[in-house]
């Protein structure tokens, strides 16, 4: 069974602003990183086409978070290798926990997902935990875009067979099916999770309908009840951060792009 998590920050000492960087592993163990991971001239392709301009060439940059190995930059889609991390308040899916580390899933690295997968299709708005979005933070634990306020997005990926994380490190989203109490007047009931969706019925403050099914949409999260999908925490916009019934996590999320897709 699938199940999700958000992704702690470790914090950072000091005034700067600094990417919220967390280390993924090969094997459940520790806390340190895995290997560097390659990412091949397929993986640019994809970056590529998951990002604006601005995002493609920041996640292209040495030294900025996750490349600090210097690579030729004058072939446009050269190998280059990347640490083994991901940056804090991103979505993360898994399937077992073992030794106290969240078994990730992940795209491995040689993978062509240009040609398994359309990107227009399969991205960070509709599987946000197969994909992260960069972000920074600074000793108070604000959460900020990286760079001049971008927005950036890399496939969550593996260098050998697997990807782990320290439990510790994740929040588990609370187990289902569970019960929630509506927190607004009205909380719309849609056919499929999202706010273009048409409303097929209504829940009202105080009424506790169950949840069986959790889905993620960008930064949002969605639940499954038996009338149809209800949004648990609406997070559609920059600065909109707001839980609709008793369901919530303490972790913020990443700041959710202005316009999708980036431009």
């Amino acid at each position: 069974m699938i199940q999700f998590a958000i992704v702690k920050s470790r914090g950072i000492v000091g005034l700067k602003i600094l990417p919220a960087t967390d280390p993924l592993q090969d094997i459940p163990k520790g806390l340190g990183k895995g290997r560097a991971i390659q990412v091949t001239p397929s993986m640019w392709r994809w970056i590529e086409a998951q990002n604006g301009v601005k995002g493609y060439k920041y996640a292209r940059s040495v030294g900025m978070c996750w490349i600090n190995t210097d690579y030729d930059h004058d072939t446009p889609y050269a190998q280059a290798h990347a640490e083994s991390i991901m940056t804090a308040w991103n979505f993360v899916s898994y399937e077992e926990e073992v030794t106290g580390h969240l078994h990730v899933r992940s795209f491995g690295y040689d993978e062509d997902l240009l040609t398994a997968f359309d990107p227009s299709v399969i991205n960070w708005r509709t599987r946000p935990h197969l994909f992260w979005k960069l972000t920074a933070t600074n000793s108070g634990g604000k959460v900020y875009n990286v760079g001049a306020g971008l927005d950036v997005f890399i496939p969550l990926l593996h260098g050998l067979k697997e990807i782990w994380i320290p439990t510790i490190e994740c929040e588990l989203f609370p187990e289902l099916p569970r019960a929630v109490k509506i927190k607004v007047p009205k909380l719309n009931v849609r056919m499929e999770p999202d706010l273009s969706q048409p409303v097929i019925g209504i829940y009202t403050a105080g009424q506790m309908p169950a949840i069986f099914k959790y889905r993620l949409v960008g930064a949002s999260v969605w639940g499954q009840t038996g009338l149809g999908w209800i949004c648990l925490l609406l997070s559609d916009k920059p600065g909109q951060h707001q839980f609709l019934t008793s369901w919530s996590l303490v972790t913020p999320g990443v700041i959710p792009p202005a316009v999708w897709p980036p431009v």
